[in-house]
């Protein structure tokens, strides 16, 4: 079996793209309303640092066992 094919088979590829369809909004909506709650400028870097740092341990949930 192929690696691609393995990876659709558990679902590695959706997840990826509903932590895509869920991370994006959340930053957008989050660099509209932190500035309204006069929270500090590093509030929105932080945030968007523990998106990306989630995406790989999101992608290794689905995909651990046949590491």
């Amino acid at each position: 079996m192929s690696l691609i094919a393995e990876l659709k088979r558990r679902n590695v590829f959706r997840v990826a793209a509903a932590y895509g369809v869920v991370g994006w909004p959340l930053a957008e909506v989050a660099s509209v309303v932190l500035p309204a709650l006069h929270l500090p400028d590093w509030t929105l870097t932080f945030l968007i640092i523990v998106i990306l740092t989630g995406f790989p341990l999101a992608l290794y949930q689905p995909a651990r066992s046949m590491l």
